[in-house]
């Protein structure tokens, strides 16, 4: 995910890139995988990383109840939602924004099911050669399950950098 969040932001508006419910995490969730193979529960240490502080033994274990019951808590306003894990036992993308419009709500669907395709169909070394954050969007490229869905991606990335750009004037 962190390698292709940026691919990610830039295909949504801007308006859903600069608001408080739809943070950017891949990088955060990236930096708190790192060393976890070891983690009796790493979804937990990848979420609450930031909020467990310094609490030990019993004190953190009523922590992080408590953060995991809390429904409206900041971590549920990651992009990538994994705190929806302990709720309702799903992971929440807060990337696009609510619509009734078929063509969004296929091709979002098409995109997140190509992505944990790959995922699972590739070894953690060959995802880590992938290198690209920028523009050009060949990361996000490589996930797509069809060459329709990189279309869309692109139509939506030229119509919200076009926008972005008027809205700053």
């Amino acid at each position: 995910y962190a390698k292709i969040e940026h691919s990610l932001f830039i295909s949504i508006p801007y308006s859903r890139r600069g608001n408080s419910y739809c943070v950017s995490c891949g990088q955060k969730f990236l930096r708190g995988i790192q060393g976890l193979k070891e983690a009796k529960n790493p979804i937990i240490d990848i979420v609450y990383a930031e909020a467990k502080g310094k609490e030990k033994g019993k004190n953190l274990k009523t922590r992080l109840d408590s953060l995991k019951r809390d429904k409206y808590g900041e971590h549920r306003y990651n992009a990538l939602n994994l705190h929806s894990w302990f709720h309702r036992g799903t992971i929440e993308c807060r990337l696009a924004a609510g619509t009734i419009d078929y063509t969004k709500i296929v091709n979002w669907s098409l995109l997140w099911g190509g992505i944990l395709d790959f995922a699972m169909r590739n070894s953690e070394t060959k995802i880590d050669k992938i290198t690209n954050y920028g523009p050009e969007n060949e990361a996000l490229e490589l996930v797509c399950p069809s060459e329709e869905i990189v279309k869309w991606l692109d139509e939506r990335r030229k119509l919200f950098s076009s926008r972005s750009q008027k809205e700053m004037l």
